[in-house]
């Protein structure tokens, strides 16, 4: 489960993390009056749905203006006519495509000087399973770190600052700002907390322009606070099921639907599709410990878009048990009648007693351990049907 921005930085703030005067606005009216409230002669406008393109894109309606939805404003005029712009219409992101969202609330930020900027996330890798903290500078240089036991380390942060080029004064702070990460990360069980991006301003301050927390869905029983944040936006029926049940659900644009076990995993298979020639039609990721009953469920919803060709279920079994994933794919198609492309790649815990499984259900499955093999025959296989 994701929450917006605003309610990110309300929950950062909480943490003693440093995040920009801001605030959030339903009408244009209010967006004025949270201009006011911040001060200052400049200010951000950010529309606030759940969709990592959001400040990409364009907006449906023809006054919407252009910018996606993010503006900035030099005067409160600005502020009032480029939230009106984007209140209540459908801004299309490039993972959306023609559908869009509904804006229904801006974040009126304060601006600052940027003179450096920073991506660092702390995440569960997908395919270790383990906690790694990753920083990416502007150049596109990654370093990624793995965590101990010990979380996070004087020494670590030391070598991070280091590569940052901070000062010691900065060093102290960003070593703060680390720890409170891990904090929230720790506090909620989360899987993965990004920083989008952290900024060194020109007047020498650490601030966070932008964040993104990714909570386990299959913990938010224990943290009612954070459940009570959930949010279904418009959309489609079967987006506001997957959502009932903790999927993360896409909707893109082509004829090729996957159903995979982790967010990272999902993009990295998107990529290589478009890379072999395809296009998919929706992205299902199940989470990493899914039931029998949630994997048949996810298999019917991506079997129900319209325009789908051809399945790929792209699996890598650390948590997740690759025999249960087996288990509802079988449940689901004997269900249902599948007469088209279905291939699956699994690999990690489970994998062979999963791969036997659907050997020994003598349905229409294509199997193979290697995820670039996988996705070379589910196109080849769409392109053969078409």
């Amino acid at each position: 489960m994701e929450i917006h921005e605003y309610q990110v930085k309300k929950l950062f703030k909480k943490h003693a993390l440093p995040v920009l005067k801001g605030g959030v606005a339903y009408t244009s009216e209010e967006a004025v009056r949270v201009a006011e409230s911040i001060g200052g002669m400049r200010w951000a406008i950010k529309a606030q749905i759940h969709d990592n393109n959001r400040y990409k894109g364009f907006f449906a309606e023809d006054d919407a203006g252009e910018g996606g939805g993010f503006r900035f404003a030099q005067t409160l005029q600005e502020v009032q006519q480029f939230s009106a712009q984007m209140l209540g219409k459908t801004l299309i992101t490039p993972t959306t495509h023609h559908r869009g969202h509904e804006v229904r609330k801006v974040y009126v930020e304060e601006v600052v000087d940027i003179k450096e900027s920073f991506q660092i996330s702390l995440k569960i890798d997908e395919e270790t399973q383990q906690r790694v903290l990753v920083l990416m500078r502007e150049n596109g240089h990654v370093k990624k770190y793995e965590l101990n036991s010990k979380g996070i380390t004087a020494f670590l942060m030391h070598r991070m600052a280091n590569r940052m080029k901070l000062s010691s004064r900065l060093a102290v702070i960003l070593t703060a700002i680390i720890r409170q990460m891990y904090v929230i990360f720790d506090t909620y069980k989360a899987r993965a907390i990004e920083l989008t991006p952290l900024v060194l301003t020109k007047d020498g301050h650490l601030v966070i322009l932008d964040g993104r927390i990714v909570f386990d869905g299959d913990a938010l029983f224990a943290y009612p606070d954070i459940s009570a944040l959930k949010e279904i936006d418009t959309g489609t029926e079967r987006e506001h099921s997957a959502r009932q049940n903790n999927f993360k659900y896409t909707k893109l644009g082509g004829n090729i639907a996957c159903i995979v076990n982790g967010t990272g995993l999902g993009m990295a298979t998107v990529d290589l599709i478009a890379d072999k020639g395809g296009a998919v039609s929706c992205l299902l990721d199940i989470g990493t410990e899914p039931s029998k009953e949630v994997v048949a469920k996810a298999f019917r919803m991506v079997l129900g878009e319209p325009d789908i060709e051809g399945v790929l279920v792209n699996i890598f079994g650390g948590i997740t048990r690759c025999d249960v994933i087996a288990q509802g794919l079988i449940s689901a198609s004997h269900e249902i009648s599948v007469g088209m492309p279905l291939v699956v790649r699994m690999d990690g815990t489970n994998a062979a007693v999963g791969c036997r499984l659907l050997q020994e259900s003598h349905l229409p499955f294509e199997l193979t351990e290697q995820m670039d093999v996988a996705v070379e025959k589910i196109v080849a296989r769409v392109e053969e049907v078409a």
